[in-house]
């Protein structure tokens, strides 16, 4: 293709995109009629004569209209969900009457836009924490030319306090795992969309929810950054009100439309491992945000311990009695440091800083795709400093990409205050690490005191009960004497799914306890695992197999 034609694909583009306000049919957010002219430029962009012009509008709809599998499509400022049974040919006149645009990015994550402005101020930068003010529009308020009933009918679906819990469940889902600090307030009823957030009077996101179009076909829709505003249509209580996994269809679709209100666009391809994918999974595979949706949240606004970027804004994670163990953490972008303040009383100090992620697909939905790690997206690194965050005590910096880094048995010269930094030495571009953190306090030197004639254990007699198991399991071990303990779980490939570590008091029988999960929270396959204890400088490994 020749600049020329380049061009004119541009062009193209830039036309859907600007009459786009006018165009929304049954999801407009403008209810104005349509001016002649511009009705005419309409239909020559969707049925066009020129070959690339006809080029450039089937590629705005390649890989959306997936028969009998659509669910969500975009269209410049808004994202609209659909209902899984939705006929094709609804779907195809939907998307019709809603222009789309190719805004998919292949960092896995699409990040599509940023809040700027906020009720509470500026937001900074990217990669900077925000405070986002929500809350449900009451009925009777105007929400795109019609009053919001969302109260009386998922009141009367529902009743009155289970979906405003799982909504705010479904936010809470973002809030753990990104730099969001949520706050719900009133409403005043101020018409909807487009009334910008006003503290002590409306939020900055509005939820709200009426008869869109009859059951199936919209779910619900959600505007981009800087509106966030959200509505359900309450014809479709039927799918809603589902209660397996905690209504885990409702929180999905809210999740998943409010990831598009802190401006997530869909990722690709559609494999089912991703919020944010255009079509949806069932909550039996996940509810919320995953690996994916955090990086991409991680991104925009960082985790939630930001800004945490020198020590004198370290966040606190207290006296290190035995184990803290910190998850839900990222190094953002490329120039990201994270800072934590501890408080030692003696003993040995031991800290691991572990990348986690997980595998999956990358690239254009029907074409070239590749695989992406990210827990070797890029390989963090820590130091240890004095209780002046300035004078470096030790390092770990020479575990390779996608390893733990470890400092293990370094002795704390003085009782008092230190300072962690963790940084990022090498990988991929500017892209977010996500890593745990976990400071173990070793106050041990042998067994205890009045078993030192006894024997030394030669097994830790480790088994897994139940097994096969669904959903949990526990591993069962005797430790042989107090410290600390790592139980680690590597599927068939070797690829390690989840670490847990611990300190036990003493010399004595341990239940850790194993919930089916990966280190980003999400459920595991069902399969064959081996579960991996470590303990009193013992070691043993059993299987454990899961059926879902």
């Amino acid at each position: 293709m020749d600049s020329r034609n380049v061009r004119r694909f541009a062009l193209v583009l830039g036309g859907i995109a600007l009459l786009f306000p006018l165009f929304l049919v049954s999801v407009s957010p403008v209810t104005q009629a349509v001016p002649s002219g511009d009705q005419v430029a309409f239909e020559q962009l969707m049925n066009p004569s020129d070959p690339w012009m006809k080029i450039a509008k089937d590629l705005t709809i390649h890989g959306l209209a997936k028969k009998g599998a659509l669910k969500c499509i975009d269209g410049p400022g808004i994202s609209v969900c659909l209902h899984p049974d939705t006929d094709p040919g609804m779907a195809e006149e939907i998307l019709r009457n809603l222009p789309t645009y190719l805004g998919i990015g292949k960092e896995a994550y699409n990040k599509a836009d940023r809040w700027f402005n906020t009720a509470s101020g500026l937001t900074g930068s990217e990669g900077d924490p925000i405070t986002l003010t929500w809350g449900f529009v009451p009925d009777g308020t105007t929400c795109d030319g019609s009053p919001s009933t969302l109260f009386a009918d998922f009141n009367a679906a529902f009743g009155d306090t289970v979906w405003k819990t799982r909504i705010r469940n479904a936010l809470s889902l973002w809030e753990r795992s990104t730099g969001i600090t949520y706050i719900e307030v009133p409403d005043d009823g101020a018409t909807w969309p487009g009334a910008t957030g006003l503290l002590g009077t409306r939020g900055d996101v509005r939820i709200a929810g009426r008869s869109i179009d009859g059951p199936s076909n919209v779910l619900a829709y959600n505007y981009y950054p800087d509106t966030g505003d959200m509505l359900l249509d309450t014809d479709d209580t039927a799918f809603y009100t589902i209660s397996l996994y905690k209504h885990g269809r409702l929180r999905n679709v809210v999740a998943h439309e409010h990831g598009h209100g802190i401006g997530l666009g869909h990722s690709i391809p559609e494999e089912c491992t991703k919020l944010m994918e255009a079509y949806a999974c069932n909550p039996s595979s996940f509810v919320g945000p995953q690996d994916d949706d955090i990086r991409g949240g991680n991104r925009n606004y960082g985790d939630s311990y930001e800004n945490n970027d020198g020590y004198t804004t370290a966040t606190d994670l207290g006296d290190i009695v035995d184990t803290t163990f910190v998850e839900y953490l990222s190094i953002d972008r490329g120039t990201d440091e994270d800072w934590f303040l501890i408080g030692l009383a003696g003993g040995d100090l031991r800290v691991e800083v572990d990348p986690i992620g997980s595998t999956y697909q990358i690239g254009d939905e029907g074409g070239s795709t590749s695989e992406v790690s990210t827990d070797s997206i890029s390989n963090p690194e820590f130091y240890l400093y004095d209780d002046t965050g300035t004078n470096l005590l030790t390092s770990a910096t020479s575990a390779g990409l996608g390893e733990t880094e470890i400092l293990s048995g370094y002795t704390a010269p003085y009782s008092g205050d230190y300072y962690l930094r963790v940084r990022r030495t090498d990988g991929s571009g500017n892209y977010p690490q996500r890593y745990t953190l976990t400071v173990i306090r070793d106050v041990s030197t042998s067994v205890l005191a009045g078993e030192s004639d006894a024997p030394a254990r030669v097994a830790l007699d480790l088994a897994v009960v139940p097994n096969p198991f669904n959903p949990q399991t526990s591993a069962r071990f005797y430790a042989p004497q107090a410290g600390p303990y790592a139980v680690e779980i590597f599927d068939v490939s070797g690829r390690l799914a989840r670490r847990v570590v611990g300190n036990t008091a003493g010399a004595g029988w341990t239940d850790v306890r194993w919930d089916g999960t990966d280190n980003s929270g999400a459920p595991v396959a069902s399969g064959v695992y081996l579960m991996r204890v470590t303990s009193g400088g013992l070691t043993e490994v059993e299987r454990a197999i899961l059926v879902r």
